[in-house]
């Protein structure tokens, strides 16, 4: 699936541009020059946007819409409250998450609009009240079960969470909003934490079993970082050409560095990558599946069970926690 960004021009812009300070005016100029966005300009229309997070006038003027391409494309609505930042919060979200998951927080965001119509305001602004208003909202007249009510307010959290990260990202004053969703959200109790020392690890938790997944909490012993944002994430991103010997080459954000195994714990590194090789992409094969990508040594240590393109692409931070 291939996300893409649309930009309409509603009306004069002339005087609202003028009020921008002159980075804004420039990247607005350059939008308007263009249809097709290349990801540099995506990058700048996040920074417009939400650099501009508090314009209403500049958003009734620059409307933007999103769409998915597969089999054909697939557009997203037009929100009557907050509709660029929520178009941008799916984006961002769906460039992360796969097909299932985008369309699912897209439903979400259709299904907030009644009680946002109500308040006139964007969901991310609803307090405590308002969020339980919407919960009872989609009980009692949805008629949904509560799981499928508390994973659309888990969308609708996830999506805030998305709105701050994407604010510290491009927002020049470093504004942030207030998060009354999460103690709302069943989707998101905060796990256990369970602590175990190093001999724990290697005398108890690694001979549970060979499969990649232990590797995981090895790679975390050893300072290999699993981050939210998938480019920044180390683990996400290791390919078994990226071990040599003893030694893994780890790509990370600030530059390659070379982790050091102990012959024990190469073992335990050898079984996983043979289980990589074993399962070869989760079970499936040319025969039965639509997309089958083989492993070789460019494949990534942990692969998807299941490919929706030709392109293999790293796992995200909240599947490989669930992994781990």
């Amino acid at each position: 699936m291939e996300n893409k960004i649309i930009l309409d021009r509603i009306g004069n812009l002339n005087r609202i541009i003028n009020d921008l300070g002159e980075r804004d005016q420039k990247e607005i100029s350059e939008l308007l020059l263009s249809v097709d966005y290349n990801s540099e300009q995506i990058e700048i229309i996040f920074h417009v946007f939400f650099n501009n997070f508090m314009n209403d006038e500049l958003n009734k003027r620059l409307q933007l819409r999103t769409y998915r391409i597969g089999k054909y494309r697939s557009f997203n609505p037009k929100y009557e409250i907050g509709n660029n930042i929520k178009q941008l919060a799916w984006y961002y979200y769906a460039e992360r998450h796969n097909e299932v998951s985008a369309a699912s927080a897209n439903a979400a965001l259709t299904d907030v609009e009644t009680i946002e119509k109500k308040y006139n305001i964007p969901f991310w602004e609803f307090n405590k009240v308002q969020i339980k208003e919407f919960r009872e909202y989609l009980l009692e007249e949805k008629k949904l079960n509560k799981k499928t009510v508390d994973n659309k307010l888990g969308y609708c959290r996830t999506l805030v969470r998305s709105i701050n990260d994407l604010l510290s990202k491009y927002n020049d004053k470093k504004i942030a909003i207030e998060d009354n969703w999460a103690l709302h959200s069943n989707k998101w109790k905060p796990r256990k934490v369970q602590l175990i020392t190093y001999d724990e690890l290697m005398d108890n938790f690694m001979p549970k079993s060979p499969s990649p997944e232990n590797l995981i909490a090895l790679l975390l012993f050893k300072g290999v970082y699993l981050a939210r944002e998938t480019e920044d994430s180390e683990i996400a991103r290791i390919k078994l050409k990226d071990f040599n010997g003893n030694e893994l080459t780890v790509h990370g954000k600030y530059g390659d560095r070379i982790v050091k195994f102990t012959p024990k714990e190469m073992e335990w590194i050898n079984l996983g990558i043979k289980e990589v090789k074993v399962k070869n992409a989760g079970g499936a094969s040319p025969q039965t599946d639509k997309y089958f990508i083989p492993v070789t040594q460019d494949s990534y240590l942990f692969r998807k069970l299941k490919f929706i393109s030709n392109e293999e692409t790293p796992l995200g931070h909240w599947t490989l926690n669930k992994r781990l």
